[in-house]
């Protein structure tokens, strides 16, 4: 189930977890998503033949299983494997490489299957003495779609479902001349179960890696990352097997998405979709990877910063997977194959306020644009090397502003000729000191964000209730006693018919500010119930004696348990109010606004969340 909101369609998640993050450009969060299942429960081949997709309902067929001779790359004829006779696991464990080699020939897509063929490429560092893909820094499976993996109870609205995970296995071996050249392209890009995933992704996972340590020395993620391919599930009791379209780094993959327990530690995930297979698109997999490579330590966790909740460290998570990822292609679009419509084009000039959302693949963006708007101007080297410096020097809730001021310090010491040049690219994106007030009236004032709840900020400072990442200023005219503040408030997942919202309100020209110690405290001077007038809008009344002409600042705030999609509808200043609610103009104690029950509240414990 996917709502279009602002333009932005907006995927419904059926569980969350902190720490995975998807690539899909849709995902207005880092969990993982797949479609309302209700909607996918159609029917499929009653046999339960693996090479069914339930979204479908026909057969997909494997190109290495259906009998008919192949034609690979260079036009040779190249005769069919059945992977079903030839899976690793199953193979003889003895030495089948005498003499052992750690390079062997195979096939992948350089870009996408929108190359046309794939290129004859060599599979390098590899470890296994049966020939597995498995090597020193990758170990890929196969997740085939039969019995034999995880089965969960999930349960969606009020109905339990025993879901199953595919089965993983390695399939791929080597051939009679020692090389991998056998496994081709399937004959389908829905397969589910094709070989030809692993070899692709093994080599780009060997590739970005090798980048990284060929261009920089970098040795920190120098270990054997298990990564699955074509990951699917079915609902047992219903025919065939539902597609996953997308792709994630999961940091604890006991963690996995839907609650899966997919592996024991670090995982790249990558879907079998509805229409393709994420793997096959190499930017998606350096993307993955970089998330890999930027860990748990660095840009992880939302933050407070004084304008309220900020989406900058996850933000430039995305922005620095993606700069990668293209740099690497020296392509400016990320996810052209994989995600169609939805390919962010690093290319395209991104600034902040004007493009942030408050949602990491979205805000990437900006940052993505500015990296790439230096390699451009500067050459790639320079911005290659200053990329990677300034990522390494981030830490879990870096902002714009902190990497920016990092990245000009970097500057200084390696181009120093550059430092004014690259000062005037940063500005020219704001993210040097990007201000979130918006000017009520102007175009930009009626973008639409998204909003966490207490329970999926992931974000130290907001636990109990979160300050939107924008605030609006807006002039009161002369005459007038008070204004009607119009938003839209909407649960994003349609948890909650009535999401539970406040407003925040300040007089004069500064902005509301937003300190944090115990507890987050803004300095504003009122706070507003919200009337709801249906599961949509909400109204605020600021009105009364102590309400005089002149600039306000007022601000949303989410007292809901997850995330709301929001927007300014309209504000008016009607002359004759029914309602006076601000006639007792005394400051706020401290900056708390509000006291007893409704106070603003922490409940930051050490380092959990």
């Amino acid at each position: 189930m996917r709502k279009a909101i602002f333009g932005l369609t907006i995927a419904v998640t059926l569980s969350v977890g902190c720490g995975s993050d998807w690539i899909a450009g849709y995902d207005l969060i880092d969990d993982a998503v797949v479609a309302d299942i209700a909607s996918d429960l159609v029917p499929g081949d009653s046999t339960g033949d693996p090479g069914v997709d339930a979204n479908r309902g026909d057969v997909v067929e494997d190109a290495a299983d259906n009998g008919d001779v192949a034609v690979d790359a260079v036009g040779e004829t190249v005769s069919p494997v059945d992977s079903t006779e030839v899976l690793a696991e199953d193979a003889v464990q003895t030495d089948l490489n005498v003499p052992f080699m750690e390079e062997r020939a195979g096939w992948a897509w350089n870009s996408s299957p929108l190359d046309g063929e794939p290129t004859q490429v060599v599979y390098r560092h590899l470890e296994s003495r049966q020939g597995k893909l498995t090597g020193k820094f990758a170990d890929v499976w196969n997740c085939l779609r039969e019995d034999g993996g995880p089965i969960e109870q999930m349960y969606w609205d009020g109905i339990v479902y025993d879901i199953q995970l595919c089965h993983y296995k390695q399939t791929v071996v080597p051939g009679p001349d020692g090389t991998y050249l056998h496994v081709l392209p399937p004959e389908s890009a829905r397969d589910g179960n094709d070989p030809f995933a692993e070899g692709h992704t093994y080599y780009c996972v060997n590739r970005v890696h090798d980048f990284f340590t060929d261009q920089f020395g970098h040795t920190d993620n120098d270990r054997s990352l298990q990564c699955v391919v074509n990951m699917g599930f079915q609902v047992l009791g219903s025919p065939g097997w539902m597609p996953l379209d997308n792709a994630a780094f999961l940091p604890d993959a006991s963690y996995g998405f839907m609650g899966f327990n997919m592996g024991d530690g670090e995982l790249l995930a990558f879907g079998q979709g509805r229409r393709l297979d994420f793997s096959s698109d190499s930017s998606v997999v350096f993307h993955e990877y970089t998330h890999f490579l930027v860990g748990r330590d660095r840009l992880s966790l939302n933050t407070g910063d004084k304008y309220g909740f900020s989406g900058d460290p996850p933000g430039m998570n995305e922005g620095f997977a993606d700069y990668f990822a293209s740099t690497i292609l020296d392509y400016p679009v990320l996810g052209e194959y994989s995600l169609g419509d939805d390919s962010r084009d690093l290319s395209e000039f991104k600034r902040c306020p004007d493009h942030y959302v408050g949602e990491s693949h979205y805000d990437g963006r900006i940052w993505s644009s500015t990296l790439w708007d230096i390699r451009t101007k500067l050459g790639i080297t320079l911005a290659d090397e200053l990329a990677y410096r300034t990522l390494i020097a981030t830490e879990m809730t870096s902002t714009f502003k902190t990497a920016s001021e990092s990245l000009l310090e970097i500057a200084g010491e390696i181009s120093p000729e550059n430092v004014d040049a690259i000062r005037a690219i940063l500005e020219e994106h704001n993210v040097l000191d990007c201000s979130r007030v918006l000017e009520y009236g102007t175009d930009l004032a009626e973008k639409g964000y998204y909003l966490p709840g207490k329970m999926d900020s992931y974000a130290y400072e907001f636990q109990t209730s979160v300050a939107s990442p924008f605030q609006y200023r807006i002039e009161v005219p002369e005459g007038s006693n008070g204004f009607l503040v119009y938003f839209l408030a909407e649960d994003m997942y349609g948890y909650d018919e009535a999401p539970e919202v406040k407003l925040m309100v300040k007089r004069g020209e500064d902005p509301i500010n937003w300190s944090y110690r115990d507890r987050p405290v803004p300095d504003a001077d009122k706070s507003f119930e919200a009337t709801r007038l249906n599961s949509k809008d909400v109204m605020f009344t600021v009105a009364g004696s102590c309400v005089t002409p002149g600039v306000y600042h007022v601000q949303l705030l989410n007292k809901a348990s997850y995330s709301i999609v929001s927007r300014v509808n309209t504000v008016s200043f009607p002359a004759d109010f029914s309602e006076l609610t601000w006639d007792t103009c005394q400051p706020a104690d401290e900056g708390i606004v509000e006291q007893g029950a409704d106070a603003i509240e922490s409940d930051i414990v050490d380092d959990t969340i």
